[in-house]
């Protein structure tokens, strides 16, 4: 494995978008394909009540981070982050289990996720949400 600490980088950094899909009620990002997904909801036919991460590499001590651009469809959908239990959001600003979703048409949320234990939990933080 690479020194990464006497590594420098100049000039840009590109990263290829992974491969993802929402299916049903389900969304899945695989993450050995990237870090950056898009989920598009418009092909979901209901609230998002499984969201699953495969390929999740299981050597430790490593943490494990992805963001994902998630696009409403016509007919508004939600994550049931309660019913996500892997998935967990500030209790003080999301005292319901996390955030929502703008129901308008075509409106994008970023959310980024980080787990250090193998993906048994991933804590959120939106990036970016309602933005149209």
């Amino acid at each position: 494995m690479a020194n990464l600490q006497a590594t420098n980088l100049t000039g840009s950094v590109f990263e290829k978008i992974g491969t993802s899909t929402v299916n049903g009620t389900t969304v899945t990002v695989d993450l050995a394909t990237g870090s950056y997904f898009v989920l598009d909801l418009q092909g979901a036919s209901g609230d998002i009540t499984t969201f699953t991460t495969s390929n999740v590499n299981a050597s430790t001590p490593y943490a494990i981070t992805f963001t994902t651009k998630i696009i409403q469809g016509s007919t508004a959908r939600q994550f049931t982050w309660g019913s996500l239990s892997a998935f967990l959001w500030s209790a003080v600003t999301y005292p319901g289990g996390g955030p929502s979703l703008s129901a308008a048409n075509d409106s994008v949320g970023v959310f980024s996720f980080i787990t250090y234990d193998n993906s048994t939990t991933w804590y959120g933080k939106v990036e970016g949400n309602n933005i149209s």
